[in-house]
């Protein structure tokens, strides 16, 4: 269990933030429904990092996909307009996090990892220790608050143009006589999705 030392300070930084983003790494399997609670009670972006696209369902309102130099609008959208990070379990990669620089508005990250190494990066307040346990812990150290309502509409309008970006390329699946990339994942996706 992560230092109660720790969780407090955590639970300090995000009470000064209304635009918060919830960075979602590997080390977060199995804590899916911890992070749709922290993000429904603080009203944090649910950002994706590669290698945990499944860790929280697409269709959860807050979350915002991919971000960095293969992410999605809407992930670089909260990515780079968030004043806190709330890294779970991952790591700081260039191909998610474009090396910390996407995070131009960020003050503050919290990294809760069972790595401490990792959760020392970008001079954030470590939070050492299992990401379930932890986030089940860091819930109980917060008060009932309501979201910003304008980041909330801030991140809707952004998985809208997300939404609308891939929908173009779902109905014009060819760019110069080749599939696009969207287009490929879909019918993919779309066949598992059918066969199981």
């Amino acid at each position: 269990r992560p230092d109660p030392a720790q969780l407090k300070r955590a639970a300090e930084a995000i009470s000064r933030h209304r635009k918060i983003v919830l960075r979602v790494g590997g080390g977060a399997v199995g804590a899916g429904e911890e992070i749709k609670a922290l993000a429904s009670l603080v009203g944090a972006a649910v950002v994706m990092g590669p290698v945990a696209l499944d860790v929280v369902e697409s269709d959860f309102p807050l979350n915002v996909g991919p971000a960095g130099s293969k992410g999605s609008i809407s992930g670089n959208f909260a990515s780079e307009n968030a004043t806190l990070i709330i890294n779970v379990g991952g790591r700081g990669v260039c191909q998610s996090d474009c090396s910390a620089t996407l995070y131009c508005n960020a003050s503050e990250f919290i990294n809760i990892n069972l790595n401490a190494v990792e959760a020392a990066r970008y001079d954030g307040i470590p939070v050492v220790g299992d990401a379930r346990a932890a986030l089940r812990d860091l819930l109980a150290e917060l008060p009932l608050r309501e979201p910003d309502t304008d980041w909330l509409r801030g991140i809707a309008r952004a998985r809208q143009q997300w939404a609308a970006y891939l929908q173009d390329y779902y109905e014009h699946p060819l760019v110069g006589g080749k599939l696009t990339q969207p287009a490929v994942v879909k019918a993919v996706d779309d066949f598992i999705n059918s066969s199981a």
